[in-house]
């Protein structure tokens, strides 16, 4: 019956503030969470799992972000950091870099306590990166290693990620994408804004638990008929029944500016 956002921007201002929504009265009431409340941060993720709400990642002017934080929603409310930072996990089980990103999407994974990120950007000393990784992240803290298959999106963030009934299958759709890495060089000449683009593809995620003791994450594209979904991204996205999605507003991105990223 209600609604809890999560942080934020306000023009130049990031927020780190807690908020409900009574669906019910359309009262908003502002929590007040015993501990440390995430950093000021928007674009990041915020997905219930049992009565806990997981913050992971976003960004703000500076950065992305990379920790995870716990929202306790049962009195008494509380902020837990469950991880500073995440080491995530390529197709094997290997360890990768450190795992930050905004824009990604994070989607329970059925009734488990894993959660699945996708996708996602990063602004480092003026070089961006788009990813198209999915990482399995269990509790909060630890990515769990998985095996592939087929071909993911192209690289992408502000997507949209919609469970399918069960849980385990998930429609990614849309988002804004571009080369996966764009150089500072390319930023004054301006080419990093003709690499830039939105898309309209849609793929589905299909995530299968032990299988042969093992986990396996698949990516299919889907060709959709009737009338073409113009590309874009920032979107919201929600299934209206077992198989029916609804896709709302969104943008398409034409240029952008590095103090814009985040």
């Amino acid at each position: 019956g209600g609604l809890v956002v999560f942080g934020g921007r306000d023009e130049a201002t990031y927020r780190n503030d807690a908020w409900r929504l009574d669906c019910a009265s359309g009262a908003w009431t502002k929590l007040e969470p015993a501990g440390e409340a995430p950093a000021p941060r928007r674009a990041h993720s915020a997905t219930l799992v049992g009565d806990a709400m997981y913050v992971v990642g976003g960004g703000d002017a500076a950065r992305a972000f990379g920790d995870v934080h716990r929202l306790d929603l049962k009195p008494p409310q509380a902020w837990t950091r469950v991880a500073e930072r995440l080491a995530p996990r390529s197709p094997g089980g290997a360890r990768g870099e450190l795992w930050r990103a905004f824009g990604h999407s994070a989607a329970r994974l059925g009734t488990s306590d894993v959660l699945v990120l996708f996708g996602g950007a990063e602004d480092l000393e003026q070089r961006f990166r788009a990813y198209n990784d999915v990482q399995l992240l269990e509790r909060g803290s630890e990515m769990v290693p998985y095996v592939l298959a087929g071909a993911p999106p192209p690289p992408c963030y502000r997507h949209s990620c919609t469970p399918l009934p069960g849980g385990t299958s998930f429609v990614v759709a849309g988002g804004y994408t571009f080369a996966p890495s764009i150089s500072a060089e390319e930023l004054e000449t301006g080419r990093g804004i003709s690499l830039t683009y939105s898309s309209s593809r849609v793929h589905t995620l299909d995530v299968s638990e032990h299988v042969l003791g093992e986990t396996h994450v698949r990516w299919a594209e889907l060709k959709v008929g009737g009338v073409e979904w113009p590309p874009r991204g920032g979107h919201a996205a929600v299934r209206l029944g077992p198989d029916q999605i609804l896709l709302c507003g969104g943008g398409i991105q034409r240029a952008w500016l590095p103090q814009d990223l985040g």
